[in-house]
This record gives structure tokens, C-alpha cells and sequence, in this order.
């Protein structure tokens, strides 16, 4: 049996439990029939680098799986450790679609947007874009037996206390560019009206072209990217508290030029057009009845 559900992933700051605006039919109280989700700070000294630890262990009845499909993912790369691989995720661009069955725990350490590079200050985090690499190419300590070890905890701060003595082998070093990119970004997710990379740019004293190189060896994507994802997210925002969207009000507020930019960015990276959206929100027709996430 196959259950669906589209989830729109946030910042570690606006994470109470698991508080993702579903697309479709499937609601938000009801994903937590099927996940325990459980977040836990990392120690003081990590704190600059990674945002949280999470445990995502699936409810699941045997011969059942859960398929959803994550997007606006947090521009963050990130650790996970589960039973079947272990995987270093660089920063996701695309859709990433899911598939949970029982006893199918994932622990996973997200990192803020620069603090990857802070363990790996030689790699250029552009070249992790969209892609799944093992852990140990880039944290040579790591072996399946810690996994193992990882996965057989039952307490939470047992779980914290070993991937805190786990990264903190690598001695990451908290440089301004890294304090920098984490600011801007956090910037972002409160701004009401997201800046341009030109005015984020003459902020900062630096330049269109040395902050767009920043973001990319640093996070693996341009700012400019960032910023759409940002005015997405407030779209996406507006789009759950209200029946009707004004789009081209919400365009200009938004800084895009005209409607169909915003609507062509929507469609890129939500995989639906706006209208298509609404009329699944509003329960006018159903998720299978359009071409989704192709």
C-alpha cells in the first residue's frame, strides 16, 4: 500500500515538530500517524555549524510504505545514517521524492548553509550540488560500525552526545564568511520583502560578483538562488492562509518583474502552476489528476 504525501521543508528556527504545509489532500496532523520526528540541538561548540539533529523513525505497518516528496529544500547540506547507506547529501536543488517502509529509521545531522565547509574547508561546495556521496569521502573517521552504534541508541542524548564527539574530531574552524553567508540567509527567512543580490551586496561592502562566488563555494549555489527560494516560500506562505491570491500584487511585492517570472518559478520548482495549487488546496481536484513532479 502506497500512501502520498508533498511536504515543503523550513528552517531549523521555525521547526516546533514537524511543521511542513503539505500540497494535495494529505494534512498536516495526519503525517505524524505515520513518523515519529524528533530535533535536538548540537552542543555549544557546533552550534555555529550545524542547526540540528533529527530522527525520523516511520509508523508504519508492515508491507507499507510512505512516498512523499520534499521541496524549497533548506540550502543546506547535510548527513544521514540509516540502516541501508549512509550518505553525505550536498545542497538539493530539485524535488527529492521518499520512500519509507518499517524499521526504516533515518538519524540525519543538517548543517546551516555554510557549515559543511567549516569540516571540509578544501572542497568546493558548488561540486556536492544534487548529489549523494558516503561519508567517509569527505569524514575519513566515519565507519558502517558507527551507524550501528548510532542506530542502537534508544535515548536522545546518547544519539547527540556521539555525533557531537563525531564532528567535533574535525576541528571546524568559524571564519567570517561562514557567520556572513549564515546571516544573510537568516535575513532572508524574515524579511518580509526579499532584497536583490545587488542590494544584499552594497549591504555587505562587497560586490554582485564576489558575493555570488561566496554563496557558491561555500553553500554550492549563488545567492541569487537563495532569493528565489526565499520569495517561493512567502509565496507558498500566502498561497496556505488565503482562498484567492492577487498574483500580480503578489509578484510586485515579491520584487519579480512581471507575474509570469513568479509563475514560471513556481511551476520550476513546486511542479505545479499556481492554479493547479490552489484548486488542490481547495479540493476542486485531486494531486493525480495533473501532472506533478515529473
Amino acid at each position: 500500500m502506497l500512501m502520498d504525501v508533498v511536504v515543503l521543508q523550513k528552517t531549523a528556527e521555525s521547526i516546533p515538530e514537524f511543521p511542513y504545509p503539505v500540497v494535495g489532500n494529505f494534512k498536516l496532523h495526519n503525517f505524524k500517524q505515520y513518523y515519529d520526528f524528533q530535533m535536538y540541538e548540537p552542543s555549544a561548540d557546533l552550534e555555529p555549524f550545524v542547526a540540528y539533529y533529527s530522527i525520523f523513525e516511520p509508523k508504519i505497518p508492515p508491507g507499507h510504505e510512505l512516498q512523499f516528496t520534499q521541496v524549497l529544500q533548506v540550502p543546506t547540506a547535510s548527513l544521514m545514517f540509516s540502516h541501508k547507506k549512509s550518505l553525505l547529501f550536498g545542497i538539493t536543488t530539485k524535488r527529492i521524492e521518499h520512500r519509507s517502509m518499517a524499521g526504516d529509521t533515518k538519524i540525519r545531522v543538517i548543517f546551516k548553509p555554510a557549515g559543511l565547509r567549516a569540516f571540509c574547508p578544501k572542497t568546493d561546495m558548488a561540486a556536492l550540488v544534487d548529489t549523494r556521496t558516503p561519508i567517509k569521502n569527505y569524514f575519513p573517521h566515519f565507519n558502517e560500525q558507527f551507524t550501528e552504534d548510532l542506530l542502537n541508541y534508544w535515548r536522545g542524548n546518547e544519539i547527540v552526545n556521539k555525533l557531537d564527539n563525531f564532528l567535533m574530531l574535525y576541528r571546524p574552524v568559524l571564519n567570517e564568511n561562514i557567520i556572513l553567508i549564515n546571516g544573510i540567509i537568516k535575513n532572508l527567512d524574515v524579511d518580509e520583502s526579499p532584497a536583490t543580490v545587488k542590494q544584499l551586496a552594497s549591504k555587505y561592502n562587497k560586490s554582485e560578483r564576489s558575493v555570488q562566488a561566496l554563496f557558491r563555494s561555500y553553500v554550492g549555489v549563488g545567492l541569487k538562488w537563495i532569493i528565489m527560494r526565499a520569495r517561493l516560500i512567502k509565496i507558498l506562505r500566502s498561497v496556505d492562509s488565503e482562498e484567492e491570491i492577487p498574483w500580480a500584487h503578489l509578484a510586485a511585492d515579491l520584487g519579480y518583474s512581471t507575474q509570469s517570472h513568479l509563475i514560471n518559478d513556481f511551476k520550476n520548482i513546486i511542479g505545479l502552476s499556481p492554479t493547479d495549487f490552489m484548486a488542490i488546496k481547495l479540493g476542486r481536484i485531486t494531486q493525480k489528476s495533473v501532472k506533478a513532479f515529473p
